[in-house]
């Protein structure tokens, strides 16, 4: 499963990349997504357990996490991340206040550590 998408980004997708039988429909399938967004942006815990994510989907996600300004958790854990997702998600903390616990348990992250990551340490 891919990263979510910001609204724009699927806007430009929808555009592009789709084909519709009326292209009125495409403003309509935003909407609804820009709808679908905002609601979950107010969740406290996102779960992207063994999706089979690599660095770059982590980049992804760092562009759409800061939308998430009540997440409390963050679940990374059983993705192939290696040391430079680890280390992308490290920076995600950075620019996030609300985050406490990030779950980066069996990611192939040599040399970093293992297991969950609270704001405590």
């Amino acid at each position: 499963r891919q990263c979510p998408l910001l609204p724009l980004e699927v806007k430009h997708l929808l555009e592009t990349e789709k084909t519709f039988t009326n292209s009125s429909d495409v403003n309509v399938v935003v909407e609804l997504y820009r709808s679908f967004f905002q609601s979950v942006c107010t969740t406290p815990k996102l779960v992207f357990r063994e999706l089979d994510w690599r660095p770059c989907d982590v980049e992804q996600l760092s562009h759409v996490l800061p939308h998430f300004d009540l997440l409390v958790e963050l679940d990374l854990s059983k993705n192939p991340l290696g040391a430079q997702g680890a280390e992308r998600a490290a920076e995600m903390l950075k620019a996030n206040s609300t985050l406490q616990k990030l779950n980066l348990d069996q990611n192939q992250i040599c040399g970093f550590g293992q297991g969950a990551y609270t704001a405590s340490g």
